[in-house]
């Protein structure tokens, strides 16, 4: 079932970021430390937060962040799925169940940074209609791989 998250679902939201922030995933939503994170997505208007649940639990989160004044018609997305729940394609569903809603809002633009390592990520932006636009090159450094990363800028227009 998709929904969008209301205080009803925080913690369900909650235990969801702390999954991804224990496999060590590097994404906004492995740096959520405290409930009230949550909170302040859920209670502030330019923070849309949209979920797939299943019995109770989150298994994808998609958040849009919308920029504000001249920025407004844009919103920064973050996505991911539970790790027994990958390869389903559940963010490309639940996205294009949000893409609608958010251009109801007046958002007429979706961009999404991605780590040049992270193929699968890639591959889903492509797949779902962003272009890659640019490069933060070098952006940080891997220690483990031996390698820079560079930040890859994709957008959509909804």
């Amino acid at each position: 079932m998709f929904i969008e998250v209301s205080n009803q679902e925080k913690e369900a939201v909650y235990a969801f970021c702390k999954a991804i922030g224990e496999e060590g995933l590097k994404m906004s939503f492995a740096d959520v430390d405290h409930m009230d994170e949550v909170v302040q997505w859920i209670e502030n208007p330019r923070e849309h937060l949209f979920a797939h649940m299943e019995a109770g639990r989150v298994i994808a989160l998609v958040k849009a962040r919308q920029g504000e004044t001249y920025k407004s018609h844009s919103v920064f997305m973050s996505a991911a799925v539970a790790k027994e729940h990958r390869g389903k394609r559940l963010v490309q569903d639940l996205s294009d169940w949000v893409y609608p809603q958010l251009k109801d809002r007046g958002i007429v633009l979706a961009r999404a940074y991605v780590y040049s390592d992270n193929h699968s990520s890639i591959a889903a932006a492509l797949r779902d209609g962003y272009r890659c636009t640019g490069a933060v090159h070098m952006h940080h450094f891997d220690q483990e791989a031996g390698a820079w990363v560079d930040d890859m800028i994709f957008h959509k227009e909804l």
